[in-house]
């Protein structure tokens, strides 16, 4: 009787506290539901904006080095580099620019009288190189070629399309917009079964009047196998659309962005599947995300803008089903529930003592998880803890410390390698910006940056700057004689052997004009130029380049006209550009393949300009 009396008592002491307890955990489990409710919310929308973020991070990759290509293209088209008069000669430009951009499908000049020119990747094979052009087999004729070994247009292998560019949206979109680049409406390929964007841009001559178009496709093949490949769980959804609901690409093949018959893209306020309708009511809302309710099912949807530049944007949808997130949460709280229930019991026995035990470790890791003191979590301070919880509770926050170390160390090195790629591409496109398409010297552009700062170096340090300018004698008889493509090679040549003899790293040889040759040399006298000249000059005719359209010489030779300068401070560079072009005029006047120089403070001449003068002027 005693001893029941001794279990009540102990009862009547520790049930008001059990209860207190257990009210405490209903309590807590249904804070914590909420609490999970929210977390679970918290990271369906943070999943979705990191899905979002990185199919922004693709479209941004395929998308970004359009408008470089279309800029680079009408700069050649306006320099002459890529010559409207015989279009057929731009195949290996072209063909050179697409094998370095693996996800274009298309790269184009299009002329005003209708010509187009495109290198071209077929989408079923991407290895596979091909050139089209609608002006080889006929007028308007669009037949697809094999690049020879040369990467000029060689076998057909495509049929006969009728086809004027004039008529196609990228080139009617620049020729309403010439001011700008513009993104054309996206269209079907003829004879392809694809969808497509181009970026286009109107290329104007000197006179303001438009002489072509330059354009870059992309297909969104790529992009569809990449929202397909995303991997984001059955029932959960991606899609791109247009500012107007029309579907780009979606992530399941289960909501197509396509009629299945037609090959027509659906939009979203007529799509067969009341997902997508519900999305466009949604949107006609102007909410960019939130909470979707279709039929019995919650979607958490979060809608995002892509701006592509040029004036164009694109709709970036993200739909995951609410239960999924929510699911987890019902049962884990069910058994937390019981956990807990059963933890409080016990604590009623040992709440003192683990109060004292556990509460100082346990402030102690909060506090350096607060200051996010990574290094010394990472040491696990309390693994030593003869409490097993305060042991374990170290040990995985050492853990999750150095997880978390090392995740950020590798995201630091792989925006470091992203960046150093974006740098490794932005060079490449300047060495390409500055090179001449035939020679493979450099080109006008990089004689003008270079000249120019060369002068501004001779200027500052007071030492002299030398020009030497040549051209080929007789070069326009050389031509006519024996044709442009033995020209072009003779060009070549020329160019290789000039380069040859400048061995010091400041001296650039650069085209200058058609057939006229420019050298820069820093830090060289009057004498040492002319003494490089007639260097240069004895290079080529030692080459032997023979020919026989003229009376008087048997083999290719050049002019030579050098101008040196020490630069003042008001001095015009062109002046000195000037002499050496005066002193060429002098070379040819006195009989060709010689060299005359000029110092800006002595005479124009050197011996060799004292012949008497050749009545042919410097055109000749």
């Amino acid at each position: 009787m005693r001893a029941f009396q001794t279990l009540r008592l102990r009862l009547l002491i520790i049930l008001p506290f059990s209860c207190l307890f257990i009210l405490a955990a209903v309590i807590f489990i249904a804070l914590s539901y909420l609490n999970n409710k929210s977390v679970a919310s918290s990271m369906g929308h943070q999943f979705a904006q990191e899905l979002s973020n990185r199919i922004l991070a693709r479209v941004d990759n395929l998308t970004e080095v359009l408008p470089k290509i279309i800029n680079i293209n009408a700069g050649a088209l306006q320099k002459g580099l890529l010559d409207a008069q015989q279009p057929q000669t731009m195949s290996p430009w072209l063909l050179n620019q697409i094998r370095h951009f693996e996800h274009l499908n298309f790269i184009t000049v299009a002329l005003s009288d209708g010509r187009y020119i495109a290198a071209y990747r077929d989408m079923k094979r991407p290895d596979a190189l091909q050139i089209s052009a609608n002006f080889v087999d006929g007028p308007f004729q669009l037949t697809g070629y094999i690049p020879t070994a040369d990467d000029h247009i060689g076998e057909p292998v495509l049929p006969y399309y009728a086809y004027d560019s004039r008529q196609r949206p990228f080139m009617q979109c620049a020729l309403q917009h010439p001011a700008s680049p513009c993104w054309g409406d996206i269209y079907r390929y003829v004879g392809i079964d694809s969808f497509a964007v181009s970026l286009s841009r109107a290329v104007t001559n000197q006179q303001g009047e438009i002489i072509g178009v330059t354009a870059v496709d992309m297909s969104f093949q790529q992009l569809n196998e990449f929202m397909a490949s995303l991997n984001i769980g059955e029932g959960s959804y991606a899609f791109l659309a247009e500012q107007d609901g029309t579907l780009i690409a979606t992530s399941n093949a289960g909501l197509p962005a396509e009629h299945g018959d037609d090959h027509q893209r659906w939009s979203l306020d007529q799509h067969p599947h009341p997902l997508f309708q519900a999305v466009s009511q949604y949107r006609q809302q102007h909410q960019t995300h939130g909470n979707l309710q279709v039929g019995d099912k919650t979607y958490l949807l979060n809608i995002r803008q892509i701006d592509l530049g040029h004036g164009l944007s694109w709709q970036l949808g993200i739909l995951l089903p609410k239960q999924d997130f929510l699911a987890p949460i019902t049962g884990k709280n069910r058994d937390t529930l019981l956990i807990t229930l059963a933890t409080l019991l016990t604590m009623i026995l040992i709440g003192g003592y683990l109060a004292r035990v556990i509460a100082n470790p346990i402030e102690n890791i909060s506090e350096l998880a607060k200051r996010q003191a990574l290094d010394e979590l990472e040491k696990a301070p309390f693994k030593r803890s003869f409490v097993p919880e305060v042991r374990k509770l170290s040990v995985s926050l050492a853990f999750l410390a150095r997880e978390l170390g090392t995740f950020i160390r590798e995201l630091e090195e792989r925006v470091q390698a992203r960046t150093e790629q974006l740098q490794a591409a932005n060079i490449q496109l300047q060495a390409l910006s500055e090179l001449d398409g035939l020679t493979g010297i450099a080109n006008r552009r990089a004689f003008d940056k270079t000249f120019s700062h060369e002068w501004a170096q001779a200027r500052r340090s007071q030492t002299p700057l030398s020009l030497i300018l040549c051209d080929i004698d007789h070069f326009k008889s050389f031509n006519d004689h024996f044709g442009h493509q033995a020209g072009d090679e003779a060009l070549r040549r020329v160019a290789t052997c000039l380069a040859e003899q400048l061995h010091r790293p400041g001296d650039l040889l650069a085209r200058y004009g058609g057939e006229e040759f420019v050298a820069v040399l820093p830090d060289t006298t009057a004498s040492g130029a002319l003494e490089l000249a007639e260097k240069l000059r004895a290079a080529v005719e030692n080459m032997a380049i023979s020919r026989d359209d003229l009376s008087d010489s048997r083999c290719v030779t050049l002019s030579f006209g050098v101008a040196s300068q020490v630069p003042q401070q008001h001095d015009d560079p062109q002046k000195l550009l000037r002499l050496a072009d005066q002193q060429l005029y002098a070379a040819k006047a006195h009989g060709r393949n010689r060299c005359c120089s000029v110092s800006v403070a002595l005479a124009p001449c050197a011996p060799p300009c004292t012949d008497e003068q050749d009545p042919q002027d410097k055109s000749a």
